[in-house]
């Protein structure tokens, strides 16, 4: 394994120097690197589950060697890639056979056996085939999407590469494949939740790629015929968190990007380009305009966030 390790990353260096021109060694090796990763996959699955309860296993020197071609692997794979000068060739003779292998024991692996450079490969993929990509993202997102969610909310700390590489992946999804994400209204809620926890998040480039991303979307779905029902669903719920991280002690390094969504959200409504009322139809609330409600909601917001502040100076702010 030590052997084939060497071999895969030998390769690497080769694609990083050689460029384009190297398409034709990758042709000739191309199904037996894939038949590796995917027999590797499965003897360290297989080692994990005779293993159950021992979770020394994943540090034990046969695991490590052959985590260690796959991870060279995706490495030689994502330099390829980024190196190509043909995107119909990398679309149509190595995307289909990838899929599999890779896809599929990302989504089958435990968390702690999931390798974070599978994120990046494929963020590195849609950056270089950008809306050619689009017929593939929801297989992509369905193996990756939730399951590195749920190894990522449980706290601030775990994963940390796992973080920053799925939301560069959404990032690149958002801005070259936008189409795709409206494909499923259940997923498109859990986009919206995912981008909310990343801009809350303590660490300061994951926050800041969950506000580049939400203002990017904001513009995508502004030019999209999706614009009213959007923001029926979520414009409420993403101007009171981004307020709350814009006033918090914690995000001070996001202001500029989280001045420039809330000035989005309220150009939407001012310019009138929101038709759709905001407010709830159920006869509770009394408003004649989005723009007067959001001023209404938001004095309330204030008043309850900022006691040590008076009317005339909450009203003068918002108005502002």
């Amino acid at each position: 394994m030590k052997r084939l390790q060497t071999i895969v990353r030998t390769n690497e260096r080769v694609a990083v120097a050689l460029g384009h021109p190297y398409t034709v060694q990758l042709g000739h090796i191309y199904v037996d690197l894939l038949n590796v990763y995917k027999a590797y996959s499965e003897l360290i699955n297989s080692t994990i589950a005779a293993a159950a309860a021992n979770t020394h296993v994943m540090h034990t020197s046969g695991v490590r060697a052959m985590r260690a071609v796959k991870k060279e692997t995706l490495r030689l794979l994502d330099t390829f890639i980024e190196k190509s000068e043909d995107a119909d060739l990398v679309l149509t003779k190595f995307v289909p056979p990838m899929l599999d292998p890779v896809l599929g024991d990302y989504v089958r692996s435990i968390p702690a056996a999931r390798d974070p450079e599978v994120l990046s490969l494929f963020c590195c993929l849609i950056n270089k085939l950008q809306s050619a990509m689009t017929a593939e993202v929801p297989r992509v997102f369905e193996a990756v999407f939730k399951s590195t969610l749920d190894m990522i909310t449980k706290n601030f700390e775990d994963f940390p590469e796992h973080r920053s590489n799925l939301f560069n992946l959404l990032r690149a999804i958002n801005h070259h494949c936008f189409p795709a994400l409206l494909q499923g209204a259940d997923n498109f809620t859990l986009i919206i939740e995912s981008i909310k926890w990343a801009f809350k998040h303590t660490e300061r480039t994951v926050a800041e790629t969950g506000l580049h991303t939400l203002l990017e979307l904001l513009q995508n779905v502004q030019a999209s015929t999706v614009m009213n029902a959007f923001y029926v669903q979520y414009y409420l719920g993403l101007l009171q968190d981004v307020f709350a991280v814009l006033t918090d002690t914690l995000h001070k390094p996001g202001f500029k990007l989280q001045a420039m969504i809330l000035a989005h959200l309220f150009v939407a409504v001012e310019s009138g380009a929101i038709t759709s009322p905001l407010w709830p139809q159920d006869g509770s609330v009394a408003a004649t305009s989005n723009g007067q409600y959001v001023r209404e909601l938001l004095l309330q917001m204030f008043t309850t966030s900022f006691p040590n502040l008076t009317a005339g100076q909450l009203q003068s702010t918002i108005a502002g």
